[in-house]
């Protein structure tokens, strides 16, 4: 049958549907009914597997794309709405289906009456208790009154390092500005002032070294054994991230959580070196505004789920 065909039918199969009564054993087939009920199945046999099978394909394809958006979603905590209400959504396709796989089965068998306008639920089925509110989009608003009551600007290092903030760090090749950072990181992590600058708050590090790591390792060996430092809270991560995929934003949180299970401790400063081989990585140019803003967009993304500084280093 062709699919035109198969759009005439549907109107009858509906209808079918619709009649449909509450229970099986609400009343006595008449030998009509019973009659009716052998013609409608004889008439739609061939029909009702393609609509089951078109049925199913449809509710796999939003499945499949509600997963990516949950991937996206899951990247802000603001986003948990709609990541549960496309949940609920697939659970009511998934009982929909279930029910027209039970219905099909009863009326083969001959079970079911089509002279009542009742359509029964499907198993298991359970209605709400009342609708679902459709979750606001409205930005967080701070008011004028409210402005007075912000918190303090929280220093790691007083007037160099602040949470929540991020810092660039740029000068020519051979400058020294890994060596400058891996500095702050040792005071930082030790809880030691640095150069003059009290430092109000030890915490943890994590060093994204995306070129030399293996420079920046031997820097912080060199502090073990001039200063016998011993378990800072200190780590380098030594593998490439793409800064202009907002798959980072996930990717650095992780990576955070994972040294913080390790220290014991929160992490304070992440230091990014280099910003531009980060932009590269995802065949950015480090001097184009446009990949400049797509990576401030993801950095901002992880102080909104984080308490840190961000310290890059550039060229």
């Amino acid at each position: 049958m062709s699919n035109a065909a198969l759009q005439t039918e549907l109107p009858d199969i509906s209808a079918a549907f619709r009649a449909v009564p509450h229970s099986r054993t609400d009343r006595i087939f008449t030998a009509e009914e019973k009659a009716a009920n052998a013609a409608l199945r004889a008439a739609h046999a061939a029909n009702m597997p393609r609509v089951r099978a078109a049925d199913a394909a449809w509710i796999a394809s939003v499945k499949r794309h509600h997963r990516r958006l949950d991937r996206w979603d899951a990247l802000s905590p603001a986003n948990r709405a709609e990541i549960d209400k496309r949940r609920r959504t697939r659970e009511t396709l998934a009982a929909w289906h279930v029910y027209q796989n039970e219905y099909w089965q009863h009326m083969k068998a001959g079970t079911i009456s089509m002279s009542s306008n009742v359509v029964p639920l499907p198993t298991g089925y359970v209605p709400p208790s009342q609708p679902v509110a459709p979750a606001s989009v409205a930005l967080k608003l701070t008011f004028f009154d409210e402005c007075r009551d912000q918190v303090p600007k929280r220093w790691i290092v007083k007037n160099v390092i602040a949470k929540g903030e991020n810092s660039s760090w740029f000068g020519a090749p051979g400058s020294m500005k890994s060596g400058l950072l891996t500095d702050i990181a040792v005071h930082v992590a030790a809880g030691r002032d640095w150069r003059g600058y009290r430092t109000k708050e030890a915490c943890g590090v994590v060093y994204f070294a995306f070129e030399r790591a293996d420079l920046v390792r031997r820097g912080l060996a060199a502090y073990t054994i001039r200063d016998d430092l011993h378990g800072l809270p200190v780590a380098v991560a030594g593998e490439i991230v793409d800064l202009i995929d907002v798959r980072c934003v996930e990717q650095v949180i992780e990576t955070i959580h994972v040294a913080e299970a390790r220290f014991g401790c929160p992490v304070g400063l992440v230091i990014l070196d280099t910003m531009s081989k980060g932009i590269a990585a995802g065949g950015g140019d480090e001097d184009k505004a446009r990949e400049q803003n797509i990576v401030a967009a993801n950095l901002k993304r992880i102080h909104e789920r984080t308490s840190i500084h961000i310290a890059g280093i550039g060229h």
